[in-house]
Formats: structure tokens, sequence, C-alpha cells
């Protein structure tokens, strides 16, 4: 990073430490009654639930039950009335503590966000609003087929020029039948930063373990799956399990063959997989390409190492990116809960929160410095 862009983001630290001391710490104060009130309600109820639970647990282990026919069916009936009951009270310990944790955070953010953004110039938070729109999400080639999206934290905004939409999401696939089945294609944050120049192709990079992308990805891999565990479970002896296996692999390593081609026939563009010379860069990701000349262009070895410590900065092991039309797009695989200013456990005067949302926020502004986005040059 330049050192411009250093003493741009020291100056923001120094700005995000007098608004937080002016006008977001008391703020916090203000809620800190609040959040111990939400807390204390969650704790009465579970605890209410848990002795819910201990009682009926205590009625069926007694094993008592009436003799006479007409009181046997009533209590068969309250019987039944405890099971219900019994459950509901598993679910409530369960899900309680989640739900009270995120309608507190959904409150404390409303009441704070604007204030603390202020901070960071032109950005503007949403709540649940798609700002990296579906169509893009499709068009990028990063992810497999879905058919669900949940949407958290989003943001929209611009730096030097460049504009960003920040979406926190959760893409799910759904089949359609009787049987439902229903995956996890991704979970994580995506970033769209809206270039200055368009590409003439389009050119993705993905992490070769990452499956859940649009190259990697069929629903042949499921059905492996599907198989591999039924016939371990339906066989003992090793050599019919191998027998089991070795007919069902034929089958399915010919249809896979049979898809690729036909999706490859059927799509508008064909991307190629681009051959990079960093052998360790390779070794982690993949690249393709439907213009090989301009692929080399952007993927260029200072790119690919920004892009290795990219992965490192936000600690995961899934990092995938693509070039086209007029935008880049990151999609940063996480299960973390980002973008939070305070927790249901944490004391809300406890400023280590607080650093990690700067320190989650201005990464977005980093990675334009980083990777050069506002330069006209290649990236």
């Amino acid at each position: 990073m330049t050192d411009s862009a250093n003493s741009q983001l020291q100056e923001y630290k120094q700005e995000f430490d007098r608004i937080c001391r002016e006008s977001v710490l008391p703020i916090l104060r203000d809620f800190e009654p609040v959040r111990k009130k939400y807390l204390r309600n969650m704790i009465l109820i579970c605890l209410a639930a848990v002795i819910v639970l201990y009682l009926i647990y205590s009625d069926f282990s007694s094993g008592r039950a009436p003799e006479r026919s007409m009181i046997s069916q009533f209590w068969n009936i309250i019987t039944a009335i405890e099971f219900f009951i019994g459950i509901a009270a598993a679910f409530t310990v369960v899900f309680a503590p989640i739900i009270t944790k995120n309608e507190f955070a959904l409150s404390l953010k409303k009441e704070c966000m604007k204030k603390i953004l202020k901070v960071f110039g032109n950005i503007k938070w949403f709540d649940g609003k798609k700002c990296v729109s579906d169509f893009y999400l499709k068009d990028s080639d990063l992810f497999s087929e879905f058919t669900n999206r949940n949407t958290y934290d989003s943001f929209k905004g611009d730096y030097k020029d460049v504009n960003f939409e920040v979406s926190e999401i959760h893409l799910f696939c759904e089949t359609k039948g009787r049987r439902k089945i229903i995956w996890s294609v991704f979970k994580g944050l995506v970033i769209k930063f809206g270039m200055n120049k368009k590409f003439d192709g389009k050119t993705i990079i993905v992490s070769k373990n990452d499956i859940m992308t649009k190259r990697n990805f069929s629903l042949l891999y499921i059905l492996f799956g599907y198989i591999l565990i039924t016939s371990i479970c339906s066989y003992v002896n090793i050599l019919q399990f191998l027998l089991s296996l070795l007919l069902p692999t034929v089958i399915i390593f010919l249809i896979h063959i049979v898809y690729k081609y036909f999706s490859n026939r059927n799509s508008d563009i064909v991307l190629d997989e681009v051959k990079l010379e960093d052998a360790g860069f390779h070794k982690k990701y993949k690249a393709y390409s439907s213009n090989q000349v301009e692929a080399r262009y952007l993927i260029t070895p200072a790119f690919m190492e920004r892009f290795k410590n990219l992965q490192t900065a936000f600690g995961t092991n899934k990092i995938k990116c693509s070039f086209n039309e007029d935008c880049l797009i990151f999609a940063i695989s996480t299960w973390k809960n980002l973008f939070e200013l305070g927790g249901l456990f944490i004391n809300l005067e406890n400023p280590k929160q607080l650093k990690k949302f700067f320190d989650e926020l201005i990464s977005i502004y980093m990675m334009i410095d980083y990777f050069k986005l506002d330069e006209n040059t290649k990236l």
C-alpha cells in the first residue's frame, strides 16, 4: 500500500476514534441497559424451558399409568400434550439465544450505524437489501446454480471515484419435487467494484478446493456422495463394497462428460483454462477466461501475490474473483458473522467489537488501494 493510502487510513482511524468517543459510545452506554434486559429475558425463557423439560422427563421416567380404560385414554392425551410441550421447550432452549441475539444486534445497528458510517464518507448501510444483484452473481460464473438467497448486511458507496457494493449473503439451492433437498452454495462476503474500463472477455479465478462454482460443480458430485454413503451402509464385505462402487462410478463419469459437453455447447461464453506461470498460485487456484491475452494482462505476478495475501487477511481458504463487463467481483467464503457493532454477551462499552467492525469495513477501502482499482493501468 502506498504512503498516501497509509496516511488516508490513519486519518480514517483518528476520525473513527473521535466519532466513537463523541457520538457512538454515549449511544452504546444508553443501550447497555437494553442489552442487559435482552440477556435477562433470554436467560429466564431458557431457564423456564429447562424446568419444563425436567418436569416432563421426570413424569415420563416415573412410568406411572392408570389402570381403568377411560382414565387410560385421558392419560394418553395428557402424555401426547406433554410430548409436544417438551419438543417446544427443547426448541426454545436451542433457538431463543439465537433469535434474541439477532434481534438485539439489528436494533443496535439501526440506532448507531448511520452515525458511525459518517467517518467513511459516501457510504450507506442497508439491512437485507440486495446491493449486489442476482444478475451479477449469476453472470460472474463464480457460483453454481442457486434458487434462494439470504442477504444480511449490505453497503454501497464510493472511494477514489470507484463505486463499490458489498453484501453479506448466503446462497442456497433447492431441488423441486416431493422430496426437496436444500444445500448451501455460498456463505460469505461478495464485493463488487465498478471499474473505469470495460473488459473484452470474462476471466475468473477460483480456489481449487471450492466445488460450488459453475465450473467445478454439478449434481453428479452429490449423487456420487449419496451412492458412496449408501454403499458403505449397505455392504460390510470389502469386495462387495468395491464392486458396488465400480458401476455407478463409470456411469457417473460418462454422464459427467456428456454434461460438460452440452453445458459448454449451450453457453454463450466458453471459458478455457489459463495456464499460469506461478507454480505456487497454480497449485491453489485455477483461472479460466474467454480471452487468453486479456487474462494474462489482468492476472499479473503482482495481482497473484495480492490475491493470495487477501485470502490470508480474511482468514479463509476459499476466495474467488471475476472480471466481467465493467466490474470486478470478489467472493470471500466465511461463516463468521461480519459487521457487528456489539454482542448480546459482550459489554457494549468494550472497544474491541468496534475496532473489529472498523477493520472489516476499512478492508474494502484498502482493497481499492491494494489492487489499484482507481488506476487505468493494469492491475
